[in-house]
């Protein structure tokens, strides 16, 4: 297995000293969600810096926004304000945080500090094979938030019929669904719910073929889903729209909450807005796909985080 390396960049050496004793004085007091055109970030006498979805912000920084731009900024109090002309951000008076701030930064000081060659799935990589239909998702003992979840795997040339094989592990029986030559298939309503809790296996056959290893995920609970919702709902309450705005705190709550395949799609939709996306986000881009088995994506965007890059992945 291959496995890689990545650099800490300073910033990311600053994010993590926010879990030691220097934290007081950079703890950020706002983090900013959404960027719309050449927005910057001025701090002091460094040079001004591209802001990007997910930067946290001090006390004293400016934010530059030029005519047409705009900036989503979120305090640590919860409150959340639009800016459409240059600002300077100012300490909030209340010292308690809201649990969606807090949830961010938690997330953003927990990926800034990740070492990919330390992490779980190097044996649940995502790689085609010949002549196998490996199963894409899911996968990797991940979680799934429904009761008729979606199956994809990679296709095998020729092949035009294939057959989902799904069962629970505690020794139930094998239930076969002809699908055809499609590779994404999702459970139909017709069919039996899965269990909540439960852990099921899945695979992937075709006459005269061999069936693809199986791949192993867990039904969330209610109590999980219900928790995923009663944070998800405190998006709204602070006025972001977790689809739109409250993208990236949205992917945040989900990565925590270990419904990885929800923040990949909060991720992708927030790339698809075009968005300016630097570093921050690029970390949490990477540890979902490196939760997800997606080694070569995950790989890549480590180098954009560690690079600076900006831009979509």
């Amino acid at each position: 297995m291959r496995a890689f390396r990545r650099s800490f960049p300073m910033a990311a050496l600053l994010l993590a000293a926010l879990a030691g004793p220097a934290r007081a004085a950079v703890d950020p007091v706002a983090v900013l969600v959404r960027v719309l055109g050449r927005v910057q970030v001025q701090r002091g006498t460094l040079p001004a810096a591209a802001a990007a979805v997910g930067m946290p912000l001090q006390a004293g920084d400016q934010v530059v926004v030029p005519a047409g731009g705009q900036a989503v900024v979120l305090y640590r109090t919860g409150r959340t304000e639009m800016l459409s002309r240059s600002s300077r951000i100012a300490a909030p008076a209340a010292a308690r945080r809201n649990g969606v701030f807090r949830q961010t930064v938690k997330t953003l000081t927990e990926v800034a500090v990740t070492d990919a060659r330390t992490q779980p799935n190097r044996q649940g990589m995502i790689r085609p094979i010949a002549g196998a239909a490996v199963p894409v998702s899911p996968r990797n003992g991940l979680r799934v938030r429904s009761a008729h979840p979606t199956f994809t795997w990679f296709a095998v040339p020729g092949v035009t019929d294939y057959v989902i094989q799904l069962r629970p592990v505690d020794g139930g029986a094998v239930v076969r669904f002809p699908v055809g030559a499609d590779t994404t298939w999702r459970l139909p309503d017709s069919a039996a719910a899965l269990v909540s809790g439960a852990v099921y296996e899945w695979s992937v056959a075709w006459p005269d073929g061999r069936a693809a290893v199986p791949q192993r995920f867990r039904v969330a609970t209610p109590a999980e889903e219900a928790a995923v919702a009663a944070r998800i709902g405190q998006l709204w309450d602070v006025g972001l729209n977790p689809r739109g705005d409250g993208l990236f705190p949205a992917a945040a709550i989900y990565r925590d909450a270990g419904f990885v395949y929800d923040a990949r799609r909060a991720l992708d939709e927030l790339a698809a807005t075009g968005a300016p996306l630097g570093r921050d986000y690029h970390l949490l881009r990477a540890t979902v796909y490196d939760a997800l088995g997606m080694v070569d994506a995950a790989q890549a965007e480590f180098a954009l985080a560690d690079g600076g890059v900006s831009g979509g992945g």
